[in-house]
């Protein structure tokens, strides 16, 4: 019986990334523009309430964010793998400068509407959805292979202290000085990313562009995953227990306010629960993996969303909600990053950039889906059976994990072979 490839990683440190300059580097820049970020999509809440009180504008502030990640994450996964990586971050940061600075111009001058709001957010969520698949592949060429586990736990690390970070910010300088301030500190944001990424050399050549090579790549990528059975399955399991997880966080404001009566204090306070789950997960996912293997703690990880799904449909009790969002933002960090690791390394080098993208759209999309489910599901029968549905959603996504193993590592010597 061959060993577990997850056990190589058991004597790593989770800090031990950072010995290396470039990833050193990178994890800074990408602290401080994922703060900025965030602290933007608070503002451009923020921003369209004092715009118009109109709620369906609000909800396409979100939309029009995350549209462009649920339509375009194939493509960008394609000109990942064919174009220069360096090239295509220095461009999709420029542009992200440009739109943020933008935005901040015109919050300044008092020239900004609905309209233009939803244009420039739109931009912004463009220009990102190529820029972040880039982004997480750079990190393959940033670690040796074998340490890229705790790298990508470190990542995480970044991005869930910038989303608890970032709105609170955010929300003291507009108190202060108003939504402009906020857009023109995330455009300043990004020259630390552009900085270490004019600083790079990528490593991996690319193969010579030809005409149609971008939809000749989109192609080979999805016959590629098709190809591959477990990583394929890995992806539906992954978008199974994305929807069921994104249900908790849709539904949270009409918890907080209609079951546990709390005002918009304790529905910040219920949310915050939930990110420091996700801090802990991102603290602890590598060396549970380690320790337990990525196959057995993926499993427990499921479990323990299915089991806080099940009590969050009949809890009636602020503190104990807070506990199970405590429980469930751990849940829904841990999971996604062991499926996240285990697609960058079962995947070859060649065909990486376009694999994550198909991972990103699983993310996006069941987050997307999940909300517009059990949101209508709430709509008609309740929190209930909205939440218990979504929890029987996540048993699913448990069954197919006890049903098929992970697909293997691949050695990195050997590109198209898997681990032993």
């Amino acid at each position: 019986m061959p060993q577990p490839p997850q056990r190589r990683f058991g004597g790593l440190s989770l800090l031990q990334p950072l010995r290396f300059p470039l990833f050193r580097s990178l994890w800074a820049a990408s602290l401080v523009s994922n703060i900025g970020s965030n602290m933007h999509h608070t503002g451009a809440a923020w921003q369209m309430t004092l715009l118009t009180p109109s709620p369906l504008l609000l909800g396409l502030v979100t939309a029009a964010a995350n549209l462009p990640l649920l339509l375009l994450s194939p493509l960008a996964g394609a000109l990942t793998d064919t174009f220069d990586r360096r090239s295509l971050l220095l461009i999709t940061q420029s542009l992200l400068i440009a739109t943020a600075g933008t935005l901040a111009v015109l919050a300044f001058t008092d020239t900004l509407n609905p309209a233009g709001l939803l244009i420039m957010v739109s931009l912004m969520g463009l220009a990102t959805v190529f820029n972040k698949n880039g982004w997480q592949t750079v990190v393959q060429d940033s670690v040796p292979r074998e340490e890229l586990a705790p790298a990508v736990s470190l990542a995480s690390i970044s991005m869930n202290s910038a989303r608890s970070i970032g709105p609170a910010l955010g929300g003291l300088i507009i108190a202060w000085i108003g939504a402009g301030m906020v857009f023109l500190l995330d455009s300043l944001s990004f020259f630390g990313v552009i900085f270490v990424i004019f600083r790079w050399k990528e490593t991996q050549q690319r193969p010579p562009r030809t005409r149609g090579a971008v939809f000749r790549a989109l192609k080979e990528g999805f016959l590629y995953l098709v190809s591959k059975r477990l990583l394929a399955l890995l992806l539906v399991r992954h978008l199974l227990f994305a929807m069921a997880a994104a249900s908790v966080m849709a539904l949270l404001p009409m918890l907080a306010r209609t079951r546990l009566g709390l005002d918009a204090r304790g529905f910040g306070l219920l949310s915050s629960c939930f990110g420091l789950g996700a801090i802990v997960a991102s603290l602890s996912a590598h060396s549970l993996a380690a320790r337990f293997g990525v196959r057995r703690s993926t499993r427990a990880g499921i479990i323990l969303s299915f089991s806080t799904l099940l009590a969050v449909a009949h809890c009636w009790h602020p503190v104990l909600a807070g506990v199970l969002l405590l429980f469930q933002g751990f849940s829904s960090t841990f999971i996604a990053l062991n499926h996240g690791v285990r697609v960058r390394m079962s995947a070859s080098a060649g065909f990486l950039g376009r694999v994550y993208s198909y991972y990103s759209l699983c993310a996006t999309g069941g987050v997307a889906l999940g909300g517009l489910t059990f949101g209508w599901l709430a709509s008609l029968w309740g929190l209930r059976v909205s939440l218990s549905a979504a929890a029987t959603l996540s048993f699913i996504a448990l069954l197919l994990a006890l049903r098929h193993p992970m697909p293997q590592i691949l050695r990195e010597s050997e590109p198209g072979s898997p681990a032993a």
